[in-house]
């Protein structure tokens, strides 16, 4: 059983390790048991669970997110959140698992597994960073970030990437850097998993969010 004081650790060199690495220590507690709350909504389709099945996990995650923005929070993942977070910064899960309802109702046809998943993940992640008062336009953004990483890497995709920055605005992107890492570095092809390659993607890291902080990240297919 997880205890409120763990977390899964990210495997070093991920994306997702650079993601968190790269959040604020105030806000990486919040975003790392999100992150790992959206791997658990989103299981039954990753581990291809019977329909009837994974419709009940996402049943039981829709009344355990209603508990948790009460103030209840029966998993350990939940109360980590709650802890992780203030009365009035709750996060609206349910838009997580309604979304994973969808990704579940589309498994055979949809080109990327999970990308509505993603898409609502990076929304909440952006609330969870403290990123506050988010236009439709930064919200639309967002969200297409988050599909684009479940996507895959693809030339086309980084192609996308720019635009979509672009709507977020040079104010929103220095709140918001580790998930412009994330979509970035998720739209680079597999890595080898060399050393010299690990201090490659650091150093993309590390560039990244420099260029968001100071609101001027371009995108370099």
């Amino acid at each position: 059983m997880l205890s409120e004081m763990d977390l899964p650790e990210p495997h070093a060199g991920s994306v997702r390790y650079f993601v968190l690495l790269y959040t604020p220590q105030a806000r990486r507690r919040a975003l790392a048991s999100l992150l790992a709350l959206a791997d658990e909504i989103g299981a039954g389709l990753e581990r291809g669970l019977d329909h009837a099945l994974a419709h009940t996990r996402l049943d039981w995650w829709g009344r355990a997110a209603d508990q948790y923005r009460a103030g209840i929070a029966q998993h350990p993942l939940l109360r980590i959140l709650l802890g992780a977070t203030s009365e009035g910064a709750r996060l609206d899960l349910q838009a997580l698992i309604r979304a994973a309802q969808i990704d579940l109702a589309e498994a055979q046809r949809a080109a990327a597994a999970g990308a509505h998943t993603r898409a609502a993940l990076f929304v909440l992640a952006a609330g969870a960073l403290g990123a506050t008062g988010l236009t439709a336009q930064q919200r639309e953004a967002l969200a297409e970030l988050g599909a684009l990483t479940a996507a895959g890497p693809a030339s086309a995709e980084r192609t996308a990437l720019q635009p979509i920055v672009a709507r977020l605005g040079a104010t929103l992107q220095p709140t918001v850097a580790p998930l412009l890492i994330w979509a970035v570095l998720a739209a680079r092809p597999k890595k080898n998993g060399s050393l010299l390659e690990g201090f490659a993607e650091n150093l993309r890291a590390w560039s990244i969010a420099r260029r968001a902080a100071q609101g001027n990240l371009r995108i370099r297919c």
